[in-house]
């Protein structure tokens, strides 16, 4: 972390251990290249006694447990996505009747085996899904979306609710109430309701097998108006709560169920009222309630020197001002900042305060969740970075050898004899693997930390995060002697 926790408050680096490459492995998601991270990082564990001879790898040795978590969750995730270096496997047997046409390509809409029961893949994503680039792409594309968005929220709230406990242990209560309570109604009412509606939308009984479906949502004649081409989207339908003031409802035909736009209007008029409610009540109470004189400061400004002899050592400059007691003052005032958070004292800074906190907030509820969609982006774009890599060094060649020729004259890779593909597959491979390591294992890799390292410490601490600790630095009779030695009255 950039800053060291306050005094006392709760410490987001527990948490990050494992968030931090649960996140990561979101975006690096396979679980060949996560394969080679997890190794990696038990060699370095169990090799450390032997490895730490050696000045070199003292770097690296500190990062052992942390390259075998992301390890370990790229490849989890990697089995989720069902990708290995990106190639799909068949570990359960596919529910789908994955045959070619008479043209040899598999058709966009694959049929399943058994019409009458749910197709569900055991574990993971149905490698059927990866027989025609454009369904991959369309079903991933539209699930990690979701996968990311319901990540920030529940991240987020997290956030919040490290807030919400820092608030009681300090005993904030206006701060409990009237920022963290506020808000989370807030955010529910911005950002929860989409949230809900994505599961509502996975719980929703849609044929998903029917060919001949009619999509015109608004034909009389349409007798399952919920099928799969007129599902509703939640996109669409959580822009229409916001312009329902205007008149632009969605219609009741793409509702999944009764109440629906209710529920979502009233959670939406709480939010709107939360707002001014976040804004103003802290600085209107601060102006209404009197101050009270801190008894504190009094009996600290009447701490006097012992003797004169000890007031003497205190002073340590020629104009006669008692630094020693200065300095010591200004380190409590600054203890006491960092456990009270204040922010000033009167009315005008309370407000301007809480403006700026409010104004962030609010918008933070929208900008934040759409920042993790980095998630679904640098996910897509490590898998599509490796499909490339496949299609140049294995497939380019033989593509281009078969240019101009009849379907009837192809020749594949198999066609070319034994000796043939071993000499191929082996220079090629050099090719690939440099390519995968340079920019998979390193570049994208690098990218993906940072990326990582932006949603903790931009979106997810700032919701509770103070960081205005300092290191303890234990008392040294050396440290003190060589001061005295290099003072020069």
């Amino acid at each position: 972390m950039y800053n060291v926790a306050t005094y006392q408050e709760i410490n987001p680096a527990v948490f990050s251990i494992v968030t931090f490459p649960f996140l990561f492995s979101v975006m690096y998601g396979d679980w060949g290249h996560g394969m080679i991270f997890f190794v990696l990082g038990l060699f370095l564990i169990f090799a450390e006694p032997m490895l730490k001879k050696d000045v070199g790898m003292q770097p690296l040795l500190k990062a052992r447990y942390f390259i075998a978590m992301i390890g370990f969750f790229s490849v989890y995730n990697g089995l989720v996505y069902n990708e290995f270096f990106a190639i799909s496997n068949d570990f359960f047997g596919t529910c789908y009747a994955a045959k070619r046409d008479l043209d040899g390509n598999f058709p966009d809409r694959i049929p399943p085996k058994d019409t009458n029961q749910d197709c569900v893949y055991a574990f993971g994503v149905d490698p059927a899904w990866s027989l025609t680039p454009t369904n991959k792409l369309t079903f991933t594309n539209t699930a990690k979306e979701k996968i990311s968005v319901i990540i920030a929220y529940f991240h987020l709230n997290f956030g919040i609710i490290c807030k919400l406990l820092n608030s009681i242990y300090f005993r904030k209560w206006k701060v409990l109430i009237f920022d963290v309570i506020t808000g989370l109604f807030i955010f529910f009412g911005f950002i929860g309701i989409m949230i809900f509606l994505i599961y509502v939308k996975w719980w929703y009984p849609v044929n998903a097998y029917a060919y001949d479906v009619n999509c015109d949502y608004s034909d009389p004649n349409n007798d399952d108006p919920n099928n799969v081409c007129t599902s509703p989207s939640v996109i669409t339908v959580t822009i229409n709560n916001f312009m329902g003031v205007m008149g632009t409802h969605t219609p009741k035909e793409l509702l999944w169920f009764d109440g629906q736009q209710s529920m979502a209007n009233f959670f939406l008029v709480i939010a709107m009222v939360c707002i001014p409610i976040m804004l103003c009540t802290i600085p209107c109470m601060a102006f209404c309630t009197p101050k009270h004189h801190n008894a504190d400061v009094d009996e600290f400004n009447a701490v006097e020197a012992h003797n004169a002899e000890e007031k003497n050592q205190l002073i340590d400059d020629k104009s006669g001002q008692d630094t020693g007691v200065k300095e010591f003052e200004n380190l409590l005032k600054h203890e006491m900042k960092a456990g009270g958070g204040s922010h000033g004292e009167t009315f005008g800074d309370l407000f301007v305060w809480q403006m700026v906190e409010t104004i962030e907030f609010v918008l933070g509820t929208i900008s934040c969740t759409a920042s993790y969609l980095r998630l679904w982006a640098l996910s897509l774009a490590h898998g599509q970075l490796g499909e490339v890599f496949i299609t140049i060094f294995f497939q380019q060649l033989i593509t281009m050898a078969n240019s101009g020729k009849d379907e009837a004259d192809f020749k594949y890779l198999k066609d070319y004899g034994v000796a043939f593909n071993i000499i191929y597959l082996w220079i090629m491979g050099f090719g690939y693997m440099a390519a995968v390591t340079g920019v998979l294992f390193m570049m994208d890799a690098l990218e993906v930390f940072l990326h990582t390292v932006r949603l903790h410490w931009v979106e997810s601490m700032k919701q509770h995060f103070d960081g205005k600790g300092y290191l303890y630095v234990p008392f040294s009779f050396q440290e003190v002697f060589q001061k005295e030695m290099t003072r020069e009255d």
